[in-house]
């Protein structure tokens, strides 16, 4: 049905009245309408619109420019028509279209109408009405409207019109109509040259039409444009399609005798030989030293007797395929009788991974054994495969091969020869081959690869936007390409990093087309087994950068043994590395990933569980060390008995090393009855705490050197595990000890740290006593960060007893001296305390501003903690300011953060993300308890 008014986005933007075409204005005149017809009958935000014309860099007029435009548009309907078109509403305009009167909702209906034709088996209907939508088309959708908005929403609207003829080319291709679609598949795939559906259909239509060879030739120019632009293979779909060709053309060239002619089955030293790799990568950047290794171990030797077999590894996307393709390449002219290929689908989504019988077939008709002349025996077939070659100089590429492949049938066994494997898993049993793990490229050679791939793209760049590029890639190959692939002269590589760093995780953006790097990640994850994906999320959601067998234990409740044995399987399916003899990590991307995995299969009190048993095992280790190393200490004599797991030491000295090995591990949070602390240590903290040394062996009751270091972090970890008691006792006993060998900036770091406990222990009336004094302690050191950071907590303390102006004081103080020293982290975790003071003041407006200043300097920081506790009270406060969709961007935000920490606020968020309602005293009271614990760094002397 049709209005008064017609409207249409599918070409040119235009209005249409009873009286023709109504003048809408100039091109930004067109682009506001263009914003407001996409969202027809819904309000747009005048902040909105400005971004929708102008982007990141609005003129200071845009606000009433817009005004201006809106108007005009406003008039132009007037005079067309009565009533109200373009309406005010809630901060932003709202134009009405009827059904029927807009273009692409026309379009949408004709497109509805022929799936359900499709669904139903009636596809010459459904063909009539694809025709019928695809006829509403008069060009590119926005054409001449400028501005961001139209630009990405043409490329959508292009994207789905392309769709759309796709599908109604299915249905003539179903219908038996291939010869009369090739021409237009032809002209469509010469506009989309790597869109792998278009090509897939197109190599469909010739197959049937008899064209068997265009139809391969059609494959090989998509698989070559592929690789050379994208440094991808074509999907599982376009492989399929290449397959059923090959079975009908059967196009593998048997060998000939060169003097009869005729076809023989077996090799022959008069055969030319075989080339059969595929393309290398025109890009390929890196891998210098390894190439250089196997090019050695390739070396003509007099004395070899077996063939040289290089079985390389690494995690998904690290790029084994294209490293060797590229090595093999370098070395074919030392291997002139064969190069042989075969992809064995190990880790390719949608096809079964080929075993050693399959895969004989197909590397024994590559050498020409005929078909007929192939044996069934799979040892019968290794056999012959061994002869072809026993007297060659060949190459063989095993590639993607999948865990539990005997690839020992499918090696040569000529001295001539060499194999290169390639895997996610390690094959540790197979004999005298050569390891080789290929980790991500090194920032260097990643930033090289990016760089040629702006340059191919005609992409602008510069070396910072670069380095932070390749630094959210992870420094992994499939990563950098599938980012790469964004890339063009209105997309420069400034951009690609604003949109990747934007991103609140980087992993579900890195997609191109069939491409992912999730996708890569879940292939190797969805074969584990059961312990293994529960050993590999709760590895993940562990804070530190790595963990060894003990602290693998505590994550998973388990014995030392087992916990090294799962660890050990993830490191052969290549989920985690192991960086030295004793320690292990994830990759960048592999941990996000794998936090990904914990979040959505384990529940929280799991979480929590593990996490909770980490600090238990710090514990108790800390325990057990301090009364073997410090027995004189008639305080430490009375330290429980530790229970559970604990790490015994061979001495003083390896304590002090596993001390500084685990710093950065001390990254856990820890829940109490009454609230959440967020702890951490930071590298030089730790060292602070703890430096190497020997205790003497001096008199019972004497205060040895470190000993109060030890006391400090004893003290911190018995805080985060919640005992707060313990706690107290530790850290006063060790001031205690400071007065006595004059330790005046230890004595400050342990006050700083027993305020914080006095807090958590709901006593923050002895926290002000004792936090005045650190402050006092700092300023008589000329210690500036010690007096902010005391003074910060100060004010919190201050706040929680709702002394106010005490607070205020305190905080703006800290914040001075935060500034002066340019330090983003203390300011971010002093404005953040300044908003919850200002909101329990009644404040807002100034509340507001604090939290958004807290969370920019925040994120400059790096400390994601503190800025997930700064978003969450942002979200408050911009629900609180009428602004909901500001709120559920901030609790967005900070919602994988409190995950990840098991924090109770997670469901907290979760619930008003579900309602976005008013808020209640309730949640005010809840907010107010949380902010009332110091979430920071455990402060220390610098």
């Amino acid at each position: 049905m049709g209005g008064a008014v017609r409207f249409g986005i599918l070409g040119p933007v235009g209005a249409w009245g009873t009286l023709g075409r109504i003048e809408l204005g100039g091109p930004r005149s067109q682009a506001v309408l263009a914003a407001l017809l996409v969202n027809a009958n819904r309000v747009v935000g005048l902040g909105s619109l400005v971004d929708a014309i102008w982007g990141e860099e609005p003129p200071p007029t845009a606000v009433d420019t817009m005004r201006t435009y809106v108007s005009r548009l406003r008039r132009a309907f007037a005079a067309a028509e009565r009533g109200d078109r373009l309406v005010s509403e809630a901060g932003g305009y709202r134009i009405r279209v009827d059904p029927g009167e807009l273009d692409l909702d026309v379009f949408d209906d004709h497109v509805a109408l022929g799936r359900e034709a499709v669904a139903a088996g009636r596809l010459a209907e459904a063909v009539v009405e694809f025709d019928s939508a695809m006829k509403l088309w008069r060009g590119s959708p926005f054409a001449g409207v400028p501005g961001p908005f139209a630009r990405t929403n043409a490329d959508a609207l292009a994207e789905t019109r392309l769709a759309v003829q796709e599908e109604r080319l299915a249905v003539e291709l179903e219908l038996g109509n291939h010869a009369d679609v090739i021409a237009e598949l032809q002209r469509l795939r010469t506009s989309h040259p790597l869109r792998e559906s278009l090509c897939e259909q197109l190599m469909v239509a010739l197959d049937r039409s008899g064209r068997q060879a265009a139809a391969l030739d059609v494959f090989r120019q998509t698989r070559e444009l592929l690789v050379a632009e994208l440094g991808v293979e074509p999907g599982t779909r376009l492989r399929q399609a290449h397959r059923r060709v090959l079975e009908q053309a059967d196009p593998v060239p048997r060998l000939q005798d060169e003097a009869t002619g005729d076809e023989v089955g077996a090799w022959s030293p008069r055969t030319a030989g075989l080339r059969g790799l595929p393309p290398a990568v025109a890009d390929f950047t890196g891998r210098q030293a390894e190439t250089s290794l196997i090019t050695e171990l390739c070396t003509p030797s007099a004395d070899r007797t077996s063939p040289v077999v290089v079985a390389v590894d690494g995690m998904a996307g690290v790029g084994k395929t294209a490293f060797a393709v590229h090595v093999a390449h370098s070395l074919a002219d030392r291997y002139p009788d064969a190069q042989v290929y075969i992809d064995l689908y190990g880790h390719t989504p949608g096809l079964q991974p080929r075993d050693a019988h399959d895969a004989l077939h197909v590397l024994l008709r590559a050498v020409g054994v005929p078909a007929e002349a192939i044996p069934e025996n799979t040892e019968t077939r290794a056999m012959l495969w061994r002869d072809a070659l026993a007297e060659r100089r060949a190459l063989v590429v095993l590639d993607n091969v999948g865990d539990g492949v005997r690839v020992e049938s499918l090696l040569p066994a000529g001295p001539g020869c060499a194999v290169m494997i390639t895997g996610r898993h390690r094959l540790l049993d197979l004999d005298g081959a050569h390891q080789l793990t290929l980790d991500p490229l090194s920032p260097a050679d990643a930033g090289r690869l990016l760089t040629r791939i702006a340059a191919a793209r005609g992409a602008e760049s510069d070396r910072a936007a670069i380095a932070e590029t390749v630094r959210l890639c992870g420094e992994l190959p499939l990563a950098i390409r599938i980012a790469g692939a964004r890339l063009s002269r209105s997309l420069p590589v400034t951009a690609l990093r604003r949109r990747l760093s934007d991103q609140r995780d980087v992993v579900p953006r890195l997609r191109s087309g069939s491409r992912s790097v999730a996708a890569a990640f879940a292939l190797s994850y969805g074969r584990l087994p059961p312990d293994s994906k529960r050993a590999f999320h709760l590895l993940g959601l562990h804070l530190g950068p790595d963990v060894d067998r003990f602290e693998a234990a505590a994550l998973l409740g388990t014995s030392p043994d087992d916990a090294e044995r799962h660890v050990e399987s993830l490191v052969d399916a290549s989920l985690i590395q192991q960086v030295n003899a004793e320690r292990y990590q994830f990759h960048d991307l592999l941990r996000a990933y794998a936090r990904d995995q914990g979040l959505a299969s384990e529940s929280q009190p799991d979480r929590k569980g593990a996490q909770s048993r980490v600090l238990e095992y710090y514990v108790n280790t800390m325990t057990a060390a301090y009364r073997r190393f410090f027995p004189g200490d008639r305080d430490g004599i009375r330290l429980a008995t530790p229970k559970g797991l604990v790490r015994d030491f061979s001495g003083y000295e390896e304590f002090v090393d596993w001390s500084h090995v685990d710093q950065t591990s001390l990254s856990l949070a820890s829940s109490t009855d009454t609230a959440t602390h967020h702890g951490r240590v930071s590298l030089e903290d730790w060292v602070q705490l703890l430096r190497p040394g020997r205790p003497p062996t001096g008199q019972s009751g004497t205060v040895q050197p470190g000993q109060t270091r030890i006391l400090h972090a004893l003290g911190t970890l018995q805080y985060w595990t919640g005992r707060c008691e313990d706690a107290k006792r530790t850290l006063r006993h060790a001031m205690t000890q400071c007065r006595e060998t004059g330790e005046h900036r230890r004595e400050s770091a342990i006050l700083h740290t027993l305020g914080e406990v006095l807090v958590a222990a709901g006593t923050p009336e002895d926290a002000v006593g004792v936090f005045r004094r650190c402050v006092e302690s700092s300023r008589a050191l000329g210690d500036t960060w010690g007096e902010a950071v005391a003074l910060n907590s100060l004010g919190g303390a201050h706040r929680v007893l709702a002394e106010h102006e005490a607070a205020l004081g305190c905080c703006t103080d800290a914040l001075r001296l935060h500034r002066e020293l340019r330090s983003s982290w203390g300011e971010g975790v002093t404005l953040t305390n300044l908003g919850r003071l200002y909101r329990c003041m009644g404040r807002p407006e100034e509340a507001l501003a604090a939290f958004d200043e807290a969370v920019v300097s925040l994120r400059e920081s790096g400390d994601q903690l503190e800025l997930a506790a700064a978003l969450v009270d942002l979200g408050y406060a911009r629900r609180a300011d009428d602004d909901p969709e500001q709120a559920r961007n901030a609790w967005e935000e900070a919602l994988p953060v409190l995950g990840i920490l098991a924090d109770p606020m997670a469901d907290v968020v979760r619930g008003h993300l579900r309602e976005l309602s008013p808020m209640s005293e309730p949640d005010r009271g809840q907010v107010r308890d949380r902010s009332g614990q110091q979430a920071r760094p455990v402060f220390l002397p610098k």
